[in-house]
């Protein structure tokens, strides 16, 4: 499986780490287990961290992708989505488009500035994360 699927602050963030090429059944799988994350939290917003260190491919089509991850903007719930450590320039075009596309989506370089990202637009993170500065 080109990614992992984790709470990065339980009830929180999740944070998704890819590596190497994903597809897009990847994409939809990745989609769908995120989902299901944030209809277990109780809070009122969950943020994903998107950790793009490793990966090397994506599709390219950006229309498919967009509509894909459109899904999780769906569900009212879903807050930030901060992606990281982009070094492929066809990814961090792709990235950059669907960022557009949608709302509530950042990227940034690493995950230091994604955490401070996070702790800037969500007050009530700010204890849960101060680990992790």
């Amino acid at each position: 499986m080109p990614y992992t699927l984790s709470w990065y602050v339980e009830d929180a963030v999740i944070i998704i780490k890819v590596t190497g090429s994903f597809p897009m059944t990847e994409i939809c799988n990745a989609v769908e287990e995120v989902s299901l994350l944030i209809q277990q939290s109780d809070r009122e917003s969950v943020h994903i961290l998107a950790d793009l260190t490793d990966i090397s491919q994506t599709p390219k089509s950006v229309r498919l992708i967009a509509s894909e991850v459109k899904k999780l903007y769906d569900n009212t719930r879903i807050g930030w989505t901060i992606a990281y450590g982009i070094k492929n320039s066809v990814v961090n075009i792709v990235a950059s488009i669907v960022t557009q596309i949608l709302s509530h989506q950042y990227i940034t370089t690493s995950e230091e500035e994604a955490i401070a990202f996070l702790q800037n637009k969500d007050e009530d993170l700010r204890p849960l994360l101060k680990d992790y500065t």
